[in-house]
């Protein structure tokens, strides 16, 4: 696969080697969200979050150096050090209390100037639902550093004391009210990496806001698809993939949770283009591999499937989308001269709802197609050979069913 991607973008649910002097006290976990639950409540933090042991996280953190420089951090993970577990608490605590003695003005300019980390703070955010931590060495000895995601974000409760929020009453999908703690229904299905249904409904809410503020008329509704899924198990990310761009696309995806804000961001690099002309340009740069995360702007794919594939150069495994039946990359426009509405242009058995065009029936709808749609479709382009050419004898074509 020609495409030049940092080796630390290959890791989600790789298996590398953990042994027990690795992994924190048993305690360590529930005595972090033990302090989130205690200052959920004090400053009345409607969507305090508890932290869950991620192997995803870990995985990401053992193939980096602490004496390098991350620059895949505070994208859908931050980090900050602990001196030892046995320790850890008290220093949150108090690195935390000590934060909070300061007035919101010294707060916001803190939160504004830190470049890398928020340091323990990190252990607060309200957001973070994931964590992560190892040792690691530094100047002779060791100290414990910690993942926490999906944020990529630092947020910061509101320190004032005068916040009206109910502690857990703003939780995440899934999560419910423990306490004033948000805590997962049910942890064991919650993963770093996110869900597939929350993936689909959020990268189709960001097709139908862009449907409606372009007013694109073709931006249709993505579906789950089986058949990407079959095609896309066997595949090897390091080798080469010519069946590509045919009736599929792909892209690597890091974190479902954070795809709409990457393609938010994705998406304001393309509108600073210069003109109409450097924006397609920009486009067509993409022709010949992968647009990433803006492949899921075309607004003529229909199917999409996503799943975790081996990259046999690491050993390492990768989470790709691909993306059908469009073989080429395409956007909408983007001019604001568009004049026909969303959903003006659905294509057959498709119908408007809600900015998209959405399938009549979507457990009719095919990745594969449909062999009523080639028959009309065939006979179109015979039909339009015969009357170019004035062919007397191009008979209609009829299917059948083995």
């Amino acid at each position: 696969m020609l495409l030049i991607l940092l080796l630390f973008n290959f890791l989600p649910c790789s298996i590398i080697a953990t042994t027990m002097k690795d992994l924190p006290p048993s305690d360590f976990v529930p005595g972090i969200n033990d302090l989130r639950r205690k200052y959920a409540k004090q400053y009345n933090v409607p969507n305090m979050h508890g932290l869950i042991w991620s192997e995803d996280l870990l995985n990401i953190l053992k193939l980096h150096d602490w004496s390098s420089a991350w620059p895949d951090a505070r994208k859908t993970w931050r980090y900050t050090d602990l001196q030892s577990y046995e320790t850890a608490l008290s220093q949150i605590e108090t690195d935390l209390n000590d934060f909070l003695k300061k007035t919101a003005e010294e707060i916001r300019t803190k939160i504004n100037h830190a470049i890398y980390s928020m340091s323990r703070m990190e252990f607060i955010n309200p957001l973070q639902r994931f964590i992560a931590c190892t040792p690691k060495p530094q100047y002779g000895a060791f100290v414990i550093v910690c993942l926490v995601g999906t944020e990529g974000s630092f947020t910061m409760f509101d320190t004032t004391g005068q916040s009206t929020g109910i502690p857990g009453f703003g939780c995440h999908k899934r999560y419910e009210n423990e306490d004033g703690l948000c805590v997962a229904t049910n942890p064991e299905e919650e993963s770093y990496r996110g869900h597939r249904e929350d993936f689909i409904e959020d990268i189709n809410e960001i097709r139908r806001r862009y449907a409606d503020s372009y007013y694109v008329p073709n931006m249709h509704e993505l579906m789950w698809s089986e058949d990407l899924l079959d095609i896309l198990k066997p595949l090897d990310w390091h080798g080469e993939w010519p069946e590509s761009r045919r009736t599929w696309r792909f892209a690597y995806i890091d974190c479902f949770d954070v795809a709409k804000l990457n393609i938010e961001k994705e998406m304001k690099i393309l509108l600073g283009k210069n003109g109409e002309a450097g924006k397609q340009d920009h486009i067509n740069g993409h022709d010949g591999g992968t647009f990433g995360i803006m492949e899921f702007l075309n607004p003529l794919q229909k199917f999409v499937a996503c799943g975790s594939i081996i990259d046999s150069s690491t050993n390492l495994t990768v989470q790709v989308c691909l993306l059908g039946p469009q073989g080429g990359v395409r956007l909408f426009d983007t001019s604001g001269q568009i004049i026909n509405g969303p959903g003006s242009d659905c294509e057959r058995r498709y119908m408007y709802s809600h900015m998209l065009c959405a399938a009549h029936h979507p457990e009719e709808e095919s990745y594969r197609g449909r062999l009523d749609d080639f028959e009309v479709d065939i006979n179109d382009i015979r039909r339009v050979y015969a009357d170019r050419f004035n062919v007397p004898n191009m008979h209609a074509l009829v299917c059948g069913f083995l």
